[in-house]
């Protein structure tokens, strides 16, 4: 077997490439790392199960320009220190997941997804190319990543020096790698050295610092202890020194404190200044950590705390790190306490920086959505991340994670974060994304027996409707809402079903909703106030909507035959009684309001004024003209035009002829002066003559023309007078005699008092009553009594009461009546 492995590290050497490209594909440089930063780090992703990696290359070509012992110092170096990392299993340190390669022109090995080296953060941008260099160079570390950063190289110390037996030796920005999440992991192992004392007391063989050989294949001098760089022994206590050097470069923006590359004498000359160092000169370092870290870079190793020690100090007690310290131990944990954790995430990752949630948070958090039951814990600080996140990250970052979650069913918890967060989603996925993904979910929703999710999920729908297209709203999502309205559902359902698509109805066209909306609401068998209420609003808003609009037909024959038995309800109070009746009144006058084109009344209006609802018209029609139907005047349609008005559209010739006769026959009939009816003498006296004869007007108007005729002789100039029936003067025509006549016998109250003239002479009226005054023989009086003649009764009219014109009240003519007959 060693013989075949041989031959296979042979083959492998002078074979062109390296085998670990066989294995992944190489993507973009994106750092370097290790002792002269000579490792570069690529992208990489692996051929066979697609995950993605870090390809480490150690070009042999940029060895050329040492000499031949130092290039084989320097990859005997390399190579110890893969192998020793390698052999490495700690959270906090560099994982390997592809062994050391070698050919011919590189040596090669795969990790975990790196970013580069905490040297290429703080600004060393050796051996990369210009775009990994650009897009490093605006790279700033958070206060909250420092921390945390630093504790993890502590809590890597402390597993190397207690669990491992191991010193460092190297502990510098070279050695220490940013991995993809942001996470600071320990590497660079190539002068790592194992324990030679004790187990109570170790020890560890230092390599004295030597200027004659490449400072590459040493230790950094800049954070090498004393100890470690002139003696030949030292304890762990040295990587302490390291660690209280790097504190200091971080925050002095990546300047150390002992600036010496290779001079041995200088570094002394340092060394020696740190014995009276002061807390002032460490003024860059937070004031949490000064004594700690002027602790540190005591040049005593006994006084040194140990890496544990260090990791409690306050300047890691911090909400932030605490959380991101917690995380790394959450597999550690059962749900209970992983679901009382991510309870109060949320609440921390709102004051983490965006690139911690991104690369910290998100990756590890949604390793639980292999667990359904840990989803509904963790997805709310999901969608918080996301809210703050731009278009590009959550597209690049959280949306390929949480695609498998939406299509979850249970538990419905799961829906129901979705639902309440959906505007976020909305605005943060791709359009194609949120109608296959994010629109689904509402309508699945639906379906599901969950009152609060249904509930919440009809309050969502009208804010995405903008979203939604004419199909899905007429075949989804109508027939949904028709489901929970006509079934079986809770009154709570229903109402905010209603509500649902009363907003819905704008994203409708019109006759869409009177097809098959307005046909749904006749269906609704419940009786509930709130349910009557809500029908109403649906009918209120396909009425009133300039967008929609009811008909008149659907009016008369649907919308008005449903409504008005409604409004007999007794379940309605007076408020919904009148909201209905006021919607009723405003749909009744819509309907009986004539539809016209042009805003006027047309002919047939004008002729139907005086006809029901027309009547208002009708006397304002009446009233213009001076005087209606008295002057005799034909009266004209308002609208016929009189002048010929200038049209809007050109007209043709058949419509300039109608208006041309139309013109002329107004002219026409305005040229007549006003129509008077002319009896037919021929048709009076047939009439006369078929008509039976009354003697007692015959004689009354032969009196009164006579009376007249003489009247206007002696007179001509004054008013003749017409005694009445019951003896009042009144002024009377003597055109329209017959008509004033008639009015003071039927309706003696309507004349005008006139002053008395001189009393005419009755004494021809008397023969008509059969004698004079006397006589008792054919008395017209009862007992006998002498008949007075017409002239005492116009005497005594002065004195009697008004009304009575002289004839005696006929209460005293029934007295006389009622006497006895005298004895004979």
């Amino acid at each position: 077997m060693e013989f075949l492995g041989k031959i296979y590290n042979t083959v492998s050497q002078n074979l062109p490439g390296n085998p670990i490209t066989r294995e992944y594909d190489i993507h973009k440089q994106t750092g370097s790392a290790g002792p002269g930063l000579f490792w570069k780090v690529f992208l990489a992703t692996k051929k066979s199960t697609k995950q993605e990696a870090s390809v480490w290359m150690f070009d042999k070509k940029s060895l050329e320009r040492f000499s031949k012992r130092d290039r084989e110092l320097l990859l005997e170096t390399v190579k110890r220190g893969v192998s020793n990392l390698t052999r490495l299993r700690h959270p906090k340190i560099l994982s390997v997941v592809a062994s050391l390669e070698e050919s011919r022109e590189s040596l090669a090995f795969a990790t975990e997804p790196a970013i580069g080296s905490l040297a290429n953060l703080l600004g060393c941008h050796d051996n990369l190319t210009s775009e990994a260099a650009s897009s490093l160079g605006g790279f700033e570390l958070f206060d909250v990543e420092i921390k945390y950063g630093l504790l993890q190289l502590t809590e890597a110390l402390a597993f190397l020096h207690q669990s491992g037996k191991q010193l460092h030796g190297n502990f510098c920005p070279e050695s220490i790698v940013v991995n993809r999440c942001g996470s600071w992991k320990l590497a660079g192992m190539d002068f790592c050295q194992s324990n030679t004392g004790s187990e109570q007391c170790p020890m560890f063989a230092c390599h004295t610092w030597v200027e004659s050989l490449p400072p590459q294949a040493q230790p950094r001098l800049n954070y090498l202890a004393p100890e470690a760089a002139l003696s030949h022994e030292c304890t762990s206590a040295a990587d302490i020194f390291s660690l209280g050097l790097l504190f200091y470069t971080i925050y002095n923006r990546g300047r150390p404190l002992i600036e010496s590359v290779a001079d041995l004498s200088g570094y002394k000359r340092s060394v020696a200044a740190l014995k009276g160092l002061r807390v002032s000169a460490l003024s860059c370092v937070p004031e949490t950590a000064r004594d700690d870290v002027k602790l540190a870079l005591n040049c005593d190793p006994t006084v040194r705390p140990d890496a544990s020690q260090f990791g409690r100090i306050v300047f890691f007690e911090d909400s932030g790190v605490s959380a991101l310290q917690f995380m790394d131990n959450l597999f550690q944990l059962d749900n209970l306490a992983k679901s009382q954790f991510y309870k109060g995430l949320a609440q921390i990752s709102a004051n983490l920086p965006m690139r911690v949630n991104l690369l910290r948070i998100i990756p590890q958090i949604s390793e639980e959505f292999a667990n359904p039951n840990m989803i509904p814990f963790v997805l709310p600080t999901i969608l918080q991340i996301s809210e703050s996140a731009s278009e590009a990250e959550f597209k690049e970052l959280i949306l390929p994670k949480l695609l498998p979650v939406f299509k979850l069913r249970e538990p419905v918890q799961i829906s129901m974060i979705c639902v309440q967060n959906i505007k976020i989603l909305i605005e943060k996925c791709p359009t194609d994304d949120t109608k296959n993904h994010i629109l689904p979910i509402l309508f699945r929703s639906l379906d599901q027996d969950f009152v609060e999710l249904q509930e919440l999920c009809l309050e969502t729908l009208p804010t995405v409707a903008h979203m939604l297209d004419y199909n899905t709203v007429k075949n989804s999502v109508v027939s949904k809402l028709k489901t929970l309205i006509t079934g079986q559902c809770s009154l709570k359902i229903k109402v905010s079903a209603f509500m649902c698509l009363g907003k819905l109805l704008e994203n409708m066209d019109k006759w869409f909703v009177l097809d098959e909306v307005l046909p749904m609401l006749q269906k609704v068998q419940s009786r509930e106030p709130a349910i009557l209420m809500s029908v109403l609003g649906i009918y209120k808003v396909a009425f009133s909507h300039p967008k929609l609009g009811i008909t008149k037909d659907i009016l008369a024959s649907r919308v008005l035959p449903h409504l008005v038995p409604l409004t007999v309800e007794a379940s309605l109070n007076l408020t919904q009684f009148s909201a209905y009746m006021s919607l009723v009144q405003e749909m009744l006058r819509q309907a009986l309001v004539p539809a016209t084109g042009s805003g006027q009344p047309s002919i047939m209006d004008s002729f139907m004024s005086g006809l029901g609802p027309m009547q208002q018209q009708r006397a304002t029609n009446g009233s213009s003209g001076g005087g209606g139907g008295g002057s005799g005047r034909l009266a004209l349609p308002s609208n016929v035009p009189t002048t010929a008005a200038t049209p809007a559209t050109p007209l043709s010739l058949e419509d300039k002829r109608r208006l041309a006769r139309e013109q002329e026959a107004v002219d026409t009939m305005r040229s007549h002066g006003p129509l008077r009816p002319q009896a037919n003498q021929q048709q009076q006296q047939m009439r006369a003559i078929e008509a039976p004869k009354d003697l007692t007007r015959s004689l009354m108007e032969r009196n009164a023309n006579s009376l007249m005729s003489s009247s206007s002789q002696q007179q001509p100039q004054q008013q003749q007078r017409a005694i009445g029936w019951h003896g009042q003067q009144t002024v009377a025509p003597p055109s329209d005699w017959r008509r004033h006549c008639w009015q003071s016998v039927f309706f003696p109250g309507t004349q005008q008092q006139q002053p008395q003239q001189q009393s005419l002479n009755m004494a021809p009226l008397d023969n008509l009553f059969g004698g004079g005054g006397g006589g008792g023989g054919g008395g017209g009086f009862v007992g006998g009594a002498a008949r007075p003649s017409l002239n005492q009764l116009a005497s005594s009219s002065s004195t009697a009461p008004p009304g009575f014109g002289g004839v005696r009240p006929q209460s005293a003519m029934m007295q006389q009546q009622q006497q006895p007959p005298p004895k004979p």
